[in-house]
């Protein structure tokens, strides 16, 4: 799937998003990123459109896409793994959008002392 995710990107001239178990993100000069973050109670409906709604803030921000991309999934990842720990105590259950939201809103909010150096 790695190697199929950077063709893509590449071809295309695009950045890709891979969702699977772990998202892969490729760019179109090769780069490429696994995302360990998430969890597969975030496997519900609307779960993908929250991420878009992320990617599409973050790139429209953000100068590089790529950057964007990385940041946008591992956000979302993050308060998906946050909601579980949090709501519904590892038992991986489906979660809500709206308890997705609410720690994607709580993270973002401490954004200001991430760096993307840190992924």
């Amino acid at each position: 799937m790695v190697i199929y995710s950077i063709l893509f990107a590449k071809l295309n001239k695009v950045v890709c998003v891979l969702k699977d178990f772990r998202t892969i993100i490729a760019s179109p000069s090769g780069e490429c990123t696994l995302n360990l973050s998430g969890n597969n109670g975030m496997a519900t409906a609307g779960s993908g459109d929250v991420l878009s709604g992320i990617l599409g803030v973050f790139c429209s921000q953000m100068d590089n896409a790529y950057d964007a991309a990385r940041l946008g999934v591992y956000l979302h990842g993050l308060a998906g793994d946050k909601a579980v720990k949090e709501i519904i105590f590892h038992t991986y259950v489906s979660l809500y959008n709206s308890s997705l939201l609410f720690y994607i809103l709580f993270y973002h909010s401490k954004l200001n002392h991430i760096t993307l150096s840190v992924f």
